[in-house]
């Protein structure tokens, strides 16, 4: 970049507060500056950190582009705004921030966790092995953010470390998740499952899918980690043309029936289900299970065996659920197989993981009531955590409050309440989405929280309001229901608020 002192503008925003942090770690000087003031700006502690970096908060001042020799404005900042003019005038060069990707690339290994479900514990559990083992690797540092679509992945692989380990998602557009792996140079691409989800852009389920297996597109992807029992995840290599490393991950466990689910060839495979459509599976066109390199067998509510090319290694999981299983073999597929991690120092810190906050969180437990909450936004992930506390506890009965707005549109609520009247003993329909199907869900214990017939306007994955989370809780505690899960983004924003109405209705902290 043209000389060393460099304006990034909207540095309360998550983008350019990591192309800040970014330079910032090349020690050039960054003055960031936002329209935001002191108290609006959520993201401004990061950028304390750098002796380097330089806040201006509450406007652009003329004297700031007097100073800078290059300006790196917001991606969302139109060319002839004053910030552009005023970069004219005094003879800044402006950046893109693709301009600054292409000058700084990452200069460390890359894995990249795509998938439907299960993508932020993988990632959680890869960064917590690489930690325990002695590798530094940073995340975005984004409070209250995933940071996983767009240019925040590929920011996120040039902050420093030993590794860079990222979560790329998808709203269901094609070309979102190539964009964001080309530019973070991703080596080492894990595809955990696909299942519906986020098909109010993709329209349907085959596009989706198409969009989850664009991992594997980017030339300097060299190695892929993939799910054998998902046939969509193990016919995209040749669905896009990868010609890397294959590594197969599984679990090993009793199905609990058999589903069809679409494949490739246009046909449908066979699917002998551990979790919602992942399973052991065969489609007519001869796509059938491969044998996985890495496999979790004799699984416990207390962990598993790993059962791997170098052997056989006990891991102790203190996370619940299947799902947690399959998480941490992938996880343990990617240290071995890419990182060159030793298997057994893999295993052992496997076993020292305390898991994602919002994913089955235990926010109370006072002995007599459970109540926990889970970011679970569509059915197989609503389904593999009631199937998960069914297991972990077979002797109380299960609430399952429903703060969702299926990204699937009314067919996936209707779903998710379908699903969850199979599993929980009573459910509790507390979004406005919930509400307007629950005439066409044939279950006698589905009812609807007193505000679910509220609007309320989805926000991305937040699909309920703090009232109809809260009166959705409320619903539950008074069905007598022992162990009670709150599914959704709603649930994780108003964690707090569930907190206090617990210590209201309950008494003491539980």
């Amino acid at each position: 970049m043209q000389g060393r002192t460099v304006l990034v503008i909207g540095v309360c925003g998550p983008v350019c507060n990591l192309v800040a942090r970014v330079l910032a770690e090349r020690d050039y000087h960054v003055i960031a500056s936002d329209v935001k003031d002191e108290e609006e700006c959520e993201l401004l502690d990061p950028l304390l950190e750098y002796p380097n970096v330089e806040v201006v908060l509450g406007g652009h001042p003329e004297w700031l582009f007097r100073r800078a020799d290059a300006v790196v404005p917001p991606p969302s900042l139109e060319e002839g705004s004053p910030p552009y003019r005023l970069a004219r005038r005094y003879g800044c060069r402006v950046y893109e921030v693709e301009d600054v990707l292409e000058r700084i690339p990452p200069t460390r290994p890359v894995v990249g966790v795509g998938g439907t479900n299960g993508k932020t514990t993988t990632v959680a559990m890869i960064r917590h092995v690489c930690r325990e083992l002695g590798l530094e690797v940073r995340d975005h540092g984004l409070p209250g953010m995933q940071g996983n679509v767009g240019y925040l992945p590929p920011l996120q692989a040039r902050l420093p470390g030993d590794v860079s380990v990222l979560e790329i998602a998808t709203f269901g557009e094609r070309g979102e998740i190539l964009e964001a792996a080309r530019w973070a140079e991703v080596e080492c691409a894990c595809l955990t499952n696909i299942t519906p989800d986020h098909l109010n852009k993709a329209g349907d389920f085959r596009t989706y899918a198409r969009c989850e297996i664009e991992l594997l597109e980017p030339d300097s992807v060299e190695v892929a980690v993939l799910n054998a029992q998902d046939p969509l995840v193990v016919g995209a290599p040749e669905e896009v043309g990868f010609e890397g490393e294959v590594v197969y991950f599984g679990v090993e466990a009793e199905p609990v029936g058999t589903v069809e689910k679409e494949c490739w060839c246009g046909g449908r495979a066979e699917v002998r289900e551990i979790l919602p459509w992942v399973g052991d599976f065969r489609c007519e066109c001869g796509l059938e299970t491969p044998s996985p390199d890495y496999l979790a067998v004799d699984v416990s509510l207390d962990g598993f065996t790993l059962a791997c090319p170098e052997g056989e290694f006990e891991v102790g999981l203190p996370v619940m659920g299947l799902h947690n299983v399959y998480n941490a073999v992938a996880a343990a597929a990617v240290c071995i197989e890419f990182l060159d991690l030793d298997p057994e120092e893999v295993a052992r810190a496997l076993g020292s993981f305390e898991g994602v906050e919002g994913r089955l969180d235990v926010v109370w437990d006072d002995g007599e009531r459970v109540v926990i909450v889970d970011y679970g936004h569509n059915p197989a992930g609503v389904e593999a955590t009631l199937r998960c506390l069914r297991q972990a506890y077979p002797d109380r009965r299960l609430c399952a409050v429903i703060a969702v707005a299926s990204e699937l549109g009314p067919e996936g609520d209707r779903e998710i309440l379908e699903r969850a009247a199979r599993i929980a003993d009573r459910v509790i329909a507390a979004s406005h989405a919930c509400y307007r199907v629950l005439e066409e869900v044939g279950a006698d214990n589905v009812v609807a929280a007193e505000s679910a017939a509220e609007r309320f306007e989805k926000r991305g994955t937040l699909g309920a309001s703090r009232e109809q989370v809260l009166d959705g809780l409320r619903a539950a505690l008074e069905s007598g229901c022992e162990v009670i899960v709150v599914f959704g983004e709603a649930a994780l924003k108003f964690k707090e608020d569930v907190l206090r109405e617990l210590e209201e209705e309950l008494g003491e902290e539980g």
